[in-house]
């Protein structure tokens, strides 16, 4: 099968135009047509990685009356002669005058087209806009990561969360993105070992994995963790310590299940939570006047029942006791489990936490 690099077309590979109200207007003929800087090169970049190019473009403007059928394929033509691209396809509706259609992203119609055209590996291609509209295609279409034109804004950021669709990655130009696709495919191959949570201190030797792209942090895969696109049976280790307390019980549950798929035969699921039967007696001792038989103060008692809350997402939304977890881990297919901080230390792994007295969490090493 053959993989592919789905490109939306205006602001992605040709330049938007702009009505003098400011309203975006994609080119209505060809002498409107100006392909982006870098946008040749970066397709050339591509293609030397073995992708197959295909542009995948919403074009209202066909069912608006401005832009007629000849006009659009005479500029989707030249664009693939110009640029190497295997193939545009083109959604020409739109719902208030065409009635609903299965081509107009963010619905997968034109990415399916091409699968059958092109005997591609969905699930193994990239998808690349400027709008999130392109970001929810390629989710809803399972492709391996998805990339957005633009820039990392606060006001960007809010309609993401409200909206909940967050591409892997943002990057300026297209350029960029070859160049992260290249390192992409260098790493995720290569690498068989994985870090939830990574946060703003990835491990060395992992690939990583977290909710939120950070300022300066490179990740490699920004969604949840039941979400990561990977095949089956390729990771030798699963990481993610201080992760797990911050999912909800069914989004635990889906977790442990997507680790067991994708870890080898032997792979390990390495993990921690606070082991709330002792921590419960902490919360007791506190909310009866007795704190001074806590081993922390109580800010830390609240704390590692309900999370530090430092950031959005920083909360604590389960909690385990040891029989619980041990259930939950079984449920999930795991043939064999391991307990205790040596469990990581043996591995050279640290925390604060592993040798410090009362600070009581269940440490598990789920073998698949």
């Amino acid at each position: 099968m053959n993989r592919a690099i789905f490109l939306d077309r205006d602001g992605v590979i040709t330049q938007l135009s702009y009505e003098p109200d400011g309203v975006v207007m994609p080119p209505s003929n060809l002498s409107q047509v100006k392909i982006l800087p870098k946008a040749k090169e970066a397709i050339q970049e591509m293609r030397e990685l073995g992708f197959k190019i295909i542009g995948v473009t919403n074009q209202p403007g066909v069912a608006f009356g401005y832009l007629k059928e000849d006009s659009l394929r005479e500029i989707n033509s030249f664009l693939k002669k110009e640029l190497n691209i295997d193939e545009i396809y083109s959604c020409i509706h739109h719902p208030k005058y065409t009635g609903d259609c299965e081509c107009r992203k963010p619905k997968i119609g034109l990415l399916k087209q091409a699968e059958k055209d092109f005997n591609l590996d969905i699930a193994k291609s990239y998808i690349v806009g400027d709008n999130l509209s392109d970001i929810e295609t390629g989710k809803n279409a399972g492709v391996l990561k998805t990339f957005r034109i633009g820039k990392i804004r606060e006001d960007m950021l809010e309609i993401q969360y409200e909206k909940n669709i967050f591409p892997d990655f943002t990057f300026p130009d297209l350029l960029e993105v070859s160049k992260k696709i290249k390192s992409l495919e260098e790493r995720i191959y290569k690498i068989q070992k994985l870090e939830l949570g990574s946060g703003a201190k990835p491990s060395l030797g992992y690939l990583h994995q977290d909710v939120t792209q950070l300022q300066g942090v490179d990740l490699d895969f920004v969604c949840n963790p039941w979400q990561i696109n990977l095949p089956e049976n390729s990771l030798s280790e699963v990481l993610a310590l201080g992760v797990m307390e911050h999912l909800r019980y069914e989004d635990f549950r889906k977790t442990l299940s997507h680790m067991n798929k994708l870890l080898n035969k032997q792979g390990e699921f390495l993990f921690d939570v606070p082991d709330m039967k002792v921590w419960s007696e902490y919360l007791y001792n506190l909310t009866h006047g007795m704190s001074d038989k806590n081993p922390f103060p109580d800010e830390h008692i609240w704390a590692t029942t309900y999370g530090w809350q430092r950031w959005p997402g920083d909360e604590h939304k389960s909690g385990w006791t040891r029989e619980m977890l041990l259930e939950a881990v079984k449920s999930a297919g795991f043939s064999q489990i391991e307990e205790g901080s040596q469990i990581y230390t043996s591995k050279g792994i640290i925390r604060g936490r592993f040798t410090r007295p009362g600070d009581a969490h269940i440490y598990i090493k789920a073998i698949k």
